[in-house]
């Protein structure tokens, strides 16, 4: 290779790798952000119960845990879980209490435009839908706090809509194939299929493997090119 081309070679790995450190320092304040976010929130409730769900115990006592203090207690809770009848299905909004007989979900994003709406709707629509089992015939109430701390309300998407995105998911979670796209190292280490995908992945030199990948940052150090370690 002629001197000039592995010095151009070297200069564009260098800055490549630059642009990869950047692009995690960027993601990483802005996660850190988004938790102080949510502890602002928190702060709201006095004498919360919470977190009940954490990802490295079983969802099923939580599950009992939240029942009983929304049910028995009428205590607000932090990190929730609810989980449908059949067991298929589990939610997990940032808080859940009682404003009378009405059973209300929030959900802490840090995104101000009015277009963030739509990225959460699914998410609480999932949640009220999973709660109403737990808490049959109640009215359930959808809100968010945005990046500017206002209470903003969440119009759950129509009961067909959500319907047929339930059976599109279990459709694709029958199939045979396995994803592609790993989430990320902190989004995947408590699943109870990490130790089949990332062993494979950390064989393979995944980019997703390093802690600092996320969801977030992914796309960006995959149009650098970057896919490997």
């Amino acid at each position: 290779m002629p001197d000039g081309v592995e010095h151009d070679l070297e200069l564009t790995i260098v800055l490549l790798f630059k642009l990869f450190q950047f692009a995690c320092q960027v993601f990483v304040r802005g996660d850190q952000g988004a938790q102080a976010h949510e502890r602002e929130a928190l702060a709201a409730f006095p004498g919360i119960a919470g977190p009940v769900h954490r990802h490295d115990a079983p969802f099923e006592p939580a599950a009992e845990e939240t029942r009983r203090l929304l049910a028995d207690e009428r205590r607000a809770v932090y990190q929730p879980a609810f989980a449908s009848r059949d067991r298929t299905r589990t939610a997990v909004p940032d808080f859940a209490w009682w404003d009378g007989d009405t059973l209300v979900l929030r959900e802490v994003r840090t995104f101000v435009n009015p277009g963030g709406l739509e990225g959460v709707r699914l998410a609480l629509t999932h949640a009220a839908a999973v709660a109403a089992e737990t808490f049959e015939g109640t009215t359930v109430r959808c809100e968010v706090v945005n990046g500017r701390h206002e209470v903003l309300a969440v119009t759950p998407m129509r009961r067909g809509e959500y319907e047929a995105i339930v059976g599109r998911t279990a459709r694709t979670m029958a199939s045979a194939g396995e994803p592609d796209t790993l989430l990320g190292h902190s989004a995947c280490e408590h699943c109870p299929f990490y130790s089949h995908c990332w062993t494979r992945a950390t064989a393979e030199r995944r980019v997703e493997t390093l802690p600092s990948v996320t969801r977030a940052n992914r796309p960006v150090l995959a149009a650098l090119g970057i896919h490997r370690i």
